[in-house]
């Protein structure tokens, strides 16, 4: 006789029956034999098993003398001891005990399953009712052993609600609400309409919304400016903005096509290299004369005449007149 462990209730099953041995030695197990499988439920009358499938003898292993008996779910309907007997003749008789137990036990003792676990009385008093699967439903008559003049939660809100202009007789000054709803912890002070949650936001976003219009914040993206000719109105001369506008902080020199970022791209490096850099030379005239004289090839070297090719060998960039010592008396230059 031996408790083998938990089945749960209603459910087919297959137990591992035995072992079955010699009643002569104790000892030699039995392999082929047929088997008679009956069972007690709770102590009750004994009787075959309801599955009418004979037990067979499992081999696969190097220990012999047990069966595969299969169970089905009238054998199993009844919660309690369930007692396995089979008495084989010239064999000792088999005795094993399960535990019948509900599914949700045994699932979630045995499986993935959550353990149920409803609370069904507080105090020996039945708990309400739930309107709402998973939320409690409590009364609320006291509050720190002082009985309230609701009867629950929902009445103290719709009496908090329905009474807003009198809420000293609901609140104590100086309690933790009141100092929070109230500057002095004078609930008398309160003004739903301009010190409720949804008031502050109110009134902070139209303050925020006017302190933008008022220092012409508005202007920086969404509302277009007055008047683009003179920014004085709309950027004060000696403001931080206006020192990076202009040079001399004064926002009426500000002008949008040239003065703006896309204006100053617009002035191209080809503008400011064809700007006057030497007498009639720009600069652009004065580097193509530069890179002739270094780079160029160039004649007369020795005589009283020297020259100098542009880089496509096509003309002179200079001719240079120069006397016995060396010294230039004349030059013409071609930057062209």
């Amino acid at each position: 006789m031996a408790f083998c462990g938990y089945l749960k209730q209603s459910t087919a099953v297959d137990i591992l029956l035995g072992p079955f041995l010699d009643d002569g030695d104790g000892d030699t197990a039995d392999t082929d034999a047929t088997l008679d499988v009956e069972v007690s439920k709770n102590g009750q009358a004994i009787a075959n098993k309801n599955d009418a499938t004979t037990p067979t003898h499992d081999a696969n292993g190097d220990v012999t003398g047990y069966y595969n008996c299969e169970l089905d779910a009238t054998d199993t309907n009844t919660l309690g001891i369930l007692t396995v007997v089979c008495h084989h003749a010239d064999d000792l008789p088999v005795r094993q005990d399960y535990q019948i137990v509900v599914a949700n036990w045994y699932d979630s003792m045995c499986s993935t399953d959550t353990l149920q676990a409803d609370v069904q009385q507080w105090l020996g008093q039945a708990c309400h009712a739930v309107s709402e699967n998973g939320v409690p439903k409590v009364d609320l008559d006291q509050i720190g052993g002082v009985v309230q003049r609701a009867t629950d939660l929902a009445e103290i809100a719709q009496y908090l609600i329905a009474n807003s202009a009198t809420l000293t007789s609901v609140i104590a000054d100086n309690s933790i609400l009141a100092q929070i709803m109230a500057e002095s912890g004078d609930i008398s002070d309160y003004n739903n309409s301009t010190d409720s949650l949804e008031a502050i936001r109110n009134n902070a976003q139209t303050a925020c919304d006017n302190a933008i219009v008022a220092n012409n914040l508005d202007h920086l993206m969404k509302t277009p400016v007055a008047n683009n000719a003179d920014m004085t109105t709309e950027v004060p001369d000696g403001t931080v903005l206006s020192n990076i506008m202009t040079k001399g902080s004064d926002t009426s020199d500000f002008t949008v096509a040239t003065d703006s970022l896309e204006g100053q791209k617009d002035t191209l490096v080809s503008d400011i290299i064809a700007g006057i850099a030497d007498g009639a030379y720009d600069l652009q005239e004065m580097l193509r004369i530069m890179f002739a004289a270094l780079a160029g090839k160039s004649t007369g070297g020795g005589t009283g005449s020297h020259k100098f090719r542009d880089s496509a060998d096509s003309k002179d960039r200079i001719s240079a007149t120069v006397d016995t010592n060396g010294n230039r008396t004349s030059m013409t230059l071609d930057g062209s």
